[in-house]
């Protein structure tokens, strides 16, 4: 895979990717700034969003929320506040007790006494 990554950002060939972003309006109905994945071309040095790409209507839905989870949960980790993680596990498709239980668990050395608080946000 480097090689033809090499060549695409040497301007050789295009090579199209898919790669998570900040939405901008590479996919026309999901919000401006949500975190999304999408289709984006790099040809040089430029990397650009394929055109006239969305989300089918009958996924719209599950994507959205999925996307909010995504986009809450970055900016809980870059400003370290426990009530937007909390935010964000509540937008989570398949949240329930289990779940938080274990995805604390998994996080527990990364998050520290003030970032715990937000399990309580679920009692």
């Amino acid at each position: 895979i480097t090689i033809p990554i090499l060549k695409a950002c040497a301007g050789i060939e295009k090579m199209r990717i898919v790669a998570s972003g900040v939405n901008n309006g590479a996919i026309f109905n999901m919000p401006l700034n949500a975190a999304v994945e999408y289709t984006m071309d790099i040809d040089g040095r430029k990397i650009t969003p394929v055109e006239n790409q969305f989300v089918p209507e009958p996924f719209l839905d599950k994507v959205s929320a999925l996307s909010e989870f995504q986009t809450l949960l970055g900016e809980a980790i870059v400003k370290h506040d426990h009530r937007i993680f909390a935010a964000a596990l509540k937008k989570y498709l398949y949240c329930n007790e289990k779940v938080i239980s274990k995805l604390f668990d998994l996080f527990k050395d990364i998050i520290d006494d003030e970032m715990q608080k937000a399990a309580t946000f679920f009692d």
